[in-house]
């Protein structure tokens, strides 16, 4: 499946609905949130390859910095910690903004705003590719470990800023701590892991979304 071209479907909302406000800021909503998903993923990239230390040496030096680095490293840490936070809540944020999007193009009656989420609308979706392609998304590690890291986040800081290196894996960066949600434990991730999970929770979202044109009739030509 290629990329979602949210052009297309701008345009045939507007052939369908003509200028309905909505639907159009529902789409430039969905848009703007993938650019803030690929920024914020980028930030954390570029911060985290600083933090990898290629010899035994310069990971010492991740642990215990000498003292004119101490504010740098405390402040690439907090940058990593900062961006990842928000590739999680901006990549679990695109899918109730899709939900919306679906919600708004797709069904005659639709689900009220304020109670519209991605569990209600995939409950109202017909059986098919998109409802499909939503279900193995909730049914997901990556989805529960987002959505999770979600709700546990509001409460407590999952982020050590201790050591920064494990000799044992041979790593170094950034680490999230474990923690459980409803009961179900999540094992801690360096931050790297942690991007690479937020990454296949927001590509699912292009993927869905490139359903949504095909049942839409927005057809790329």
């Amino acid at each position: 499946m290629g990329s979602w071209n949210l052009k297309v479907l701008k345009e045939r909302s507007i052939a369908i609905n003509g200028e309905d406000k909505s639907s159009i800021e529902r789409i430039n909503s969905t848009s703007r949130a993938i650019d803030i998903f690929c920024y914020h993923l980028e930030q954390a990239k570029i911060h985290n390859d600083l933090t990898i230390g290629s010899t035994p040496r310069e990971q010492m030096e991740l642990v215990m910095p000498p003292e004119e680095k101490r504010l740098e490293v405390w402040e690439r840490k907090l940058a990593i910690q900062a961006n990842t936070q928000a590739c999680i809540h901006t990549a679990r944020s695109i899918h109730d903004l899709f939900a919306q999007l679906v919600n708004g193009l797709l069904f005659k009656n639709p689900i009220a705003v304020h109670d519209c989420d991605v569990y209600k609308v995939i409950q109202k979706l017909e059986e098919g590719e998109l409802k499909t392609t939503l279900l193995n998304l909730l049914d997901s590690f990556e989805f529960k470990y987002v959505n999770a890291f979600v709700n546990t986040i509001k409460h407590r800081n999952l982020v050590d800023f201790g050591a920064l290196v494990s000799f044992e894996e041979n790593r170094s960066g950034v680490q999230f701590k474990g923690f459980k949600f409803k009961g179900e434990p999540y094992e801690k991730l360096w931050a790297e892991d942690v991007l690479k999970v937020t990454l296949t929770v927001k590509n699912t979202v292009i993927t869905a979304g490139c359903l949504l044109n095909q049942e839409y009739g927005a057809i790329d030509v």
